[in-house]
């Protein structure tokens, strides 16, 4: 995808890409800086604010790249300190983290990777700075919760769509709604029965193929509130679809991870 001209059909897929999986992993209202080339369209992020990296201080497009990997790092701590929460490299853009090898290295130890696509973006979160890691042979130096022969044994990272779906239904859905997302072929009726108000069909999951006649079924009968094409879907049970009534605004809540409180996450009975 490095090869993608601006203004081409691909390009506009990718423009389409990164800003699907940007709009499901920020919250709304949160300042972005994009690698974008100085490509405008990549900045159109709904409620959240854009901004070319690198920038002027006017907010244009510098229209050079940083002279090395200590000035890349330098001009991202300071967009940092004015506000920006999220950088986000599109794929176009991913030979940054190769060519300023102390970026990477910076990004990696400091901040929490939401999303490494490599055929559409990978988005840090600047939110929340880990603590420079100490230098080895540092006896001053906390210990670390886990070890393993004596070395740090970092905790696995959680799966990055899981991170999307979360970000995701919880700018969309209401605090206390009951969720079921499927991976599998599932029981409408009997979930429906259960108090399950919404479903979520992740694109590409299983139930995708082996429920082909399931997932017409829920098409025709539920209204689909929400679809990110590189995401999820989102149909709403508790009203059956009408043709020509339009669709819902997503419902405003508060209340951030509560997710953890209302998902349930099923797999589906056989047969």
């Amino acid at each position: 995808m490095t090869g993608f001209l601006q203004g081409t059909p691909d390009y506009f897929g990718l423009v389409d890409q990164v800003t699907s999986m940007v709009t499901a992993v920020v919250p709304p209202s949160k300042t972005v800086l994009v690698v974008s080339k100085g490509d405008d369209n990549l900045l159109q992020l709904g409620s959240r604010t854009g901004w070319h990296f690198p920038r002027t201080e006017d907010g244009r497009y510098a229209g050079h790249y940083p002279a090395d990997s200590e000035d890349a790092v330098r001009q991202l701590e300071d967009l940092r300190e004015r506000g920006a929460g999220y950088v986000v490299f599109p794929s176009t853009s991913l030979w940054w983290l190769d060519h300023y090898p102390e970026l990477a290295r910076h990004l990696d130890d400091r901040y929490t990777c939401l999303v490494r696509d490599d055929d559409s973006c990978a988005i840090y979160d600047l939110t929340q700075a880990r603590a420079e890691p100490a230098a080895a042979g540092d006896a001053s130096a906390p210990a670390a919760a886990g070890t393993a022969n004596g070395e740090a044994v970092p905790p696995p990272p959680p799966d990055r769509r899981e991170l999307q779906l979360r970000a995701f239904l919880d700018n969309l859905l209401p605090e206390h709604a009951k969720v079921l997302v499927a991976s599998s072929g599932a029981d409408l009726e009997g979930r429906r029965e259960q108090g399950v108000e919404f479903l979520v069909v992740p694109t590409g999951a299983p139930v995708a193929w082996d429920h082909p006649e399931l997932v017409e079924q829920i098409e025709r009968g539920h209204r689909c509130i929400a679809r990110q094409r590189y995401l999820c879907s989102v149909y709403d049970l508790a009203h059956p679809a009408t043709a020509g009534r339009e669709s819902p605004p997503p419902a405003q809540k508060t209340g951030g991870r509560s997710w953890l409180r209302r998902w349930r996450r099923g797999e589906t009975e056989q047969g």
